[in-house]
């Protein structure tokens, strides 16, 4: 009985001295685990924190931590809308592109009344090289009533359509862009990129003088934008003087070694 007392105090050493009604969540900063009682989680919450962390590490190519989370999550809420999307990220960053399929096919059919999971299925439809799909989820998800990320859709919808040289379509559909969400810089900046390939440099300073009255300070990518333009505009003064801010602020950029290299 004495050797069986011992086993069960040592099991329960080992084991953190979780009860059956705990739950490790996570760790602190010191790496000690955080545990709380099941009844006082909020799992939906808890799903969503780890999710946040699967797609930072997905952007970090860490692609071992970001399944680590991933699978946490889904332990959390296994029905997530966006757990279904961040699979689909890690499937396609991992090139697998049939699980990827499944995974965006899974989550269309799961929720066939959202206007993301639509946009999103159809991103990669466009990166797949299937236009005509891609294009009709686009257009089926600006038409649902409750569905308010219309401009990002469109937006969605314009690269897809420059990406495949659709520049008629990628015109028009920035202009829609533009017209539900006019004050989204990514929307902006895309618009304006590809009003300059357009050589449409006086649309694409508008576009980018617009960016600039919600983002304060610019990126590498941003400035040398603006520098092509300028030039394009044959304000070669102005071009000069960013081309100043460029090389100080952002010396070891690629955008920087191309400008002080005369290529743009």
């Amino acid at each position: 009985m004495m050797r069986l007392w011992g086993f069960l105090l040592l099991s329960a050493v080992l084991a953190g001295c979780v009860t059956s009604k705990e739950v490790v969540i996570g760790k602190d900063a010191d790496g000690n685990d955080i545990v709380k009682e099941v009844g006082v989680i909020d799992y939906k919450k808890a799903s969503l924190a780890r999710l946040r962390l699967a797609n930072a590490y997905i952007a970090q190519k860490d692609m071992t931590k970001a399944k680590e989370n991933l699978e946490i999550a889904q332990g959390y809420d296994p029905d997530s809308e966006i757990l279904y999307l961040s699979w689909g990220n890690y499937y396609e960053t991992v090139k697998d592109y049939v699980k990827a399929r499944e995974t965006y096919e899974d989550a269309y059919k799961k929720f066939p009344s959202s206007g993301n999971t639509m946009t999103r299925y159809a991103n990669f439809l466009c990166r797949s090289n299937e236009m005509d799909r891609a294009e009709e989820l686009y257009k089926k998800a600006v038409e649902i009533p409750k569905y308010t990320s219309i401009g990002y859709t469109y937006a969605s919808a314009a690269r897809c359509a420059a990406d495949h040289d659709q520049n008629d379509k990628a015109g028009a559909y920035f202009e829609k862009a533009k017209q539900y969400g006019g004050s989204d810089p990514n929307t902006l900046y895309s618009y304006a990129v590809w009003s300059y390939s357009q050589n449409n440099c006086q649309k694409a300073q508008d576009l980018i003088g617009t960016f600039g009255l919600f983002v304060k300070d610019p990126s590498p990518q941003v400035l040398a934008l603006r520098i092509k333009i300028e030039k394009c505009l044959k304000h070669h003064e102005e071009a000069s003087d960013l081309g100043v801010i460029l090389t100080k602020r952002f010396p070891r950029s690629q955008e920087a070694r191309d400008y002080t290299k005369g290529k743009f």
